[in-house]
């Protein structure tokens, strides 16, 4: 959506694209069974919960380093960084993304769902025992 395709293109090819990964060929299959995109589903969850309140910490930062001149009546948006700095503000905010979302992948998630499936285990044994 951001190379300004028109809306109605973009829509068509959306279904196209998930029946693409749902009834995939085995080039796609062994694709996505990669290392890499393994990894990534797994810390998908992470992903989703870390990127937001990051995006929040990145804005406050851009708007510290680069704070409105009151004393200039300026019209219009605010300057935008170089292209290259835009890059490299992605690449950075991809790459702080992954490592915090491995941390709490590894260190909050599956600790918490070992702790949660071990007690649903205790009480489905202590369950089967009243029940027979």
């Amino acid at each position: 959506m951001h190379l300004s395709f028109p809306d109605i293109i973009t829509i068509s090819f959306f279904p196209l694209l998930l029946l693409s990964g749902a009834y995939g060929s085995m080039g796609l299959d062994k694709f996505f069974a990669a290392k890499p995109l393994q990894r990534l589903g797994d810390w998908s969850f992470s992903i989703y919960l870390v990127h937001q309140p990051l995006l929040f910490i990145l804005g406050s930062i851009v708007s510290f380093l680069n704070p409105p001149n009151l004393s200039i009546k300026q019209a219009g948006p605010p300057p935008q960084p170089s292209t290259t700095t835009m890059w490299l503000i992605c690449v950075v905010f991809i790459c702080v993304t992954l490592l915090i979302s491995f941390i709490t992948y590894q260190y909050i998630e599956v600790p918490a769902r070992n702790w949660i499936n071990g007690r649903d285990k205790k009480k489905v044994m202590a369950f089967t025992k009243v029940v027979s």
